[in-house]
């Protein structure tokens, strides 16, 4: 599920940026780099799933948005730039879940 996929990178990028705050070692912020590879390639699978399920322009372009602001956690400059973004992306992630789980009562 897409949401679920977002949320779990969401939470990959943020560990990166603890890792780096605190001074991790390379190789521990190699690894970390990795996994929110891994966990990004999982939002773009589940993305591609939701294209196949709707056709609703007004919820694929939500998910996109929450795509966007959880890939531009890794741009933050410092704590409250962080801050901020996480802020957007809890917004992105909230107007899409709502959105999907109307066109799912209305469906039903």
């Amino acid at each position: 599920m897409f949401a679920y996929a977002l949320t779990a990178h969401r939470g990959r990028l943020y560990a990166r940026w603890d890792l780096a705050a605190e001074g991790a070692d390379d190789e521990q912020q190699e690894a970390a780099r990795w996994a929110s590879w891994e966990t990004r390639s999982e939002v773009t699978r589940a993305l591609i799933e939701l294209q196949l399920v709707t056709d609703d322009p007004e919820l694929l372009d939500l998910a996109e948005q929450a795509m966007e602001t959880a890939y531009a956690l890794r741009d933050a400059v410092d704590q409250a730039d962080l801050d901020r973004r996480r802020e957007a992306c809890h917004q992105a992630h909230s107007a899409f879940v709502a959105a999907a789980r109307w066109q799912t009562l209305r469906e039903s």
